[in-house]
């Protein structure tokens, strides 16, 4: 907790020193917010939105079942975090590419990649062996994060005029870490209590065979979409 205290201070410190940013001068709307909303009136963004909500009925499957699913292997706690933190040291190197990447491939076209490795990693995680995949698999949590959620802010970020970029990045978020969640974590709880069984110690253990099975006809389902109805305008498939 001290070093995350520490890390956050340093953070705001080095906020200060980033370079200002002063607001649009001529804003097309004085309600941002609604005019950001407004975005929602073309079918590409609908659809980008749509599919953000839903996946965000999976993320609960992701942690916290990801770590439980790791004991449930055999995995010591010790070694939990570690394997579980291959996912953000993959997320910066997904970052990075995303970046090189976005000159050379269709939007489209990483938005799929990243919706493939959710699909991915949920199948995996249904056959749950062998556990050295297993374990691989956990780096694709920064693919996933990168090249779904990251190139989602950028799509809306060139979608959207630069006076209601913000409000638009702010509508994203609420749809991908506010609406869902709630609901989303009560059924997962519930799918994780169904298919859970006694064991002779007393306790339980999940069938995270069943239990994942979930997430990835979810994650299947978020794939078609966008596959057959996320169509950007021609401005934006390269670029």
């Amino acid at each position: 907790m001290r070093l995350g205290a520490i890390t956050l201070f340093a953070a705001a410190w080095l906020c200060l020193l980033l370079p200002p940013t002063p607001p649009a001068k001529a804003a097309a709307s004085r309600m941002a917010a609604l005019a950001a909303a407004k975005l929602m009136r073309h079918a590409d963004v609908a659809v980008l939105m749509l599919v953000s909500f839903l996946l965000s009925f999976a993320l609960p499957f992701v942690a916290p079942h990801g770590g439980l699913f790791l004991r449930a292997l055999g995995v010591a706690d010790a070694q939990v975090a570690p394997i579980l933190s291959l996912g953000q040291v993959v997320e910066v190197f997904g970052f990075f590419s995303m970046a090189w990447l976005l000159g050379r491939v269709s939007i489209k076209t990483l938005i799929v990649i990243g919706l493939t490795c959710w699909v991915a990693r949920f199948a995996i995680w249904t056959v749950g062996s062998p556990l050295s995949l297993v374990v691989a698999s956990m780096g694709l949590h920064g693919l996933c994060y990168a090249f779904f959620y990251g190139m989602g802010m950028v799509y809306l970020d060139r979608r959207a005029t630069p006076d209601i970029r913000a409000s638009a990045q702010g509508m994203h978020l609420v749809v991908t870490s506010g609406l869902g969640i709630w609901p989303a974590n009560w059924i997962t709880a519930r799918i994780a209590d169904h298919y859970s069984r006694p064991t002779p110690g007393g306790g339980s253990a999940v069938d995270y065979s069943t239990v994942f099975l979930f997430p990835l006809v979810l994650c299947v389902v978020c794939w078609l979409i966008v596959a057959l109805f996320f169509r950007p305008p021609r401005g934006l498939v390269q670029s």
